[in-house]
């Protein structure tokens, strides 16, 4: 969940310019100077979704997926065609909620970003002389949660129905691409 350019740890596709107590500083005043509840956020996610919310889950246990210690994707499925979060349980369920995960402008960017990583990918099999480009390029993209979902689609009995023979064949050729 955080990956790319300084990008934020939930959304994945604003730039992260504000510092998101993960354990909001008002229920956990013992945490506000803690280094490791000190989440690099867009200012949308912490303070237009966010703000002070935190749900819990019976016996206290936090009810956000925490993306510095969980596999976001243990409760996150995505839906390449719509662009969409799906929650798996009620952590994802809240996660998606709470940071907005699915408002517009980022199920937009993530069918934006599927669009171009399947591309990319079949370009990097047919372009030797621009790899290192192509490479850094995907490895940079806004969205990395959907490099993960291929990712995972590639280790999947399933892939050869839901990816495209010439991304099959690129990224089995070239795992790097996912990596």
């Amino acid at each position: 969940m955080a990956s790319g350019l300084d990008r934020c740890m939930y959304c994945e596709d604003s730039m992260g310019t504000d510092i998101d107590h993960f354990r909001p500083k008002h229920h956990y005043p013992e945490a506000a100077f803690d280094w490791s509840n000190y989440y690099l956020a867009c200012s949308h996610c912490n303070s237009n979704q966010k703000r002070g919310e935190f749900p819990l889950l019976s016996g206290g246990i936090p009810g956000l997926i925490d993306p510095c210690v969980q596999d976001p994707f243990d409760h996150l499925d995505f839906s390449p065609s719509t662009g969409r979060y799906v929650e798996r349980d009620e952590l994802g369920r809240h996660t998606i909620r709470v940071f907005g995960l699915n408002r517009q402008v980022c199920v937009d960017g993530r069918r934006n970003a599927w669009v171009a990583l399947e591309a990319l990918v079949v370009l990097y099999q047919q372009a030797p002389q621009k790899r290192d480009q192509i490479l850094h390029t995907i490895r940079e993209y806004p969205f990395q949660g959907v490099r993960r979902h291929m990712a995972q689609l590639m280790q999947s009995s399933k892939r050869d129905l839901l990816l495209p023979a010439t991304v099959v064949t690129a990224v089995s050729r070239h795992p790097e691409l996912i990596r």
